[in-house]
């Protein structure tokens, strides 16, 4: 199995023991949770995706390798891991965690709060009177509600965590490859 593939492997399944650590531990809920298991799934990220580039760089370097040999293998450990751990938030989110039906019923709870959440609403609209142009204080609730049910759901974790890691994985191919063609492989030779 080739480098790029075995890191990306490794990297989730690191990234999952984390996370279900975490689940077992009870720490789920804090606040700060989610912030950190972004930081740490993006550490790991940065770190697979260093080994890959340069046990492939060390490998194949008398053979001259391009920068796009580079920036493949790189790009390769992202994709890998980033699908394993977008379906395993996908997972955790719908059968095994509740956070997020939890947090949607803590934030529709603050939405009931109909004198409150009016005058809230009535301070939006005269704040930016155009954007919320025709809109009601009670429309507005409304669509703070829709959009809690819509943006937490499992559903939307998926490819937004997809996405999220798929692009880190780029922006760290592409500058742990620069890195490697301007200093590493200078060092070593």
């Amino acid at each position: 199995m080739k480098t790029s593939l075995k890191a990306g492997l490794f990297g989730a399944l690191i990234y999952i023991i984390f996370e279900i650590v975490f689940y077992l531990q009870g720490w789920n809920y804090l606040d700060f949770k989610h912030l950190l298991s972004f930081a740490v799934s993006s550490l790991i990220l940065l770190i697979v995706i260093s080994y890959s580039i340069l046990k492939e760089f060390n490998r194949v370097k008398g053979n001259s390798p391009s920068f796009i040999f580079d920036l493949k293998n790189g790009i390769q450990t992202a994709s890998i891991y980033a699908l394993i751990i977008a379906s395993f938030s996908f997972v955790y989110y719908k059968w095994i965690d509740d956070y997020a039906d939890r947090k949607k019923e803590q934030l529709i709870e603050m939405t009931m709060d109909e004198d409150a959440m009016l005058e809230l609403a009535e301070k939006q609209i005269e704040s930016n009177p155009d954007f919320y142009y025709g809109k009601s204080p009670e429309d507005l609730i409304d669509m703070q509600q829709e959009n809690i049910n819509a943006n937490l759901n499992p559903n939307v974790v998926f490819p937004f965590t997809l996405f999220t890691q798929l692009l880190l994985g780029m922006i760290f191919s592409f500058a742990l490859t620069g890195l490697n063609r301007l200093v590493l492989s200078r060092l070593i030779n």
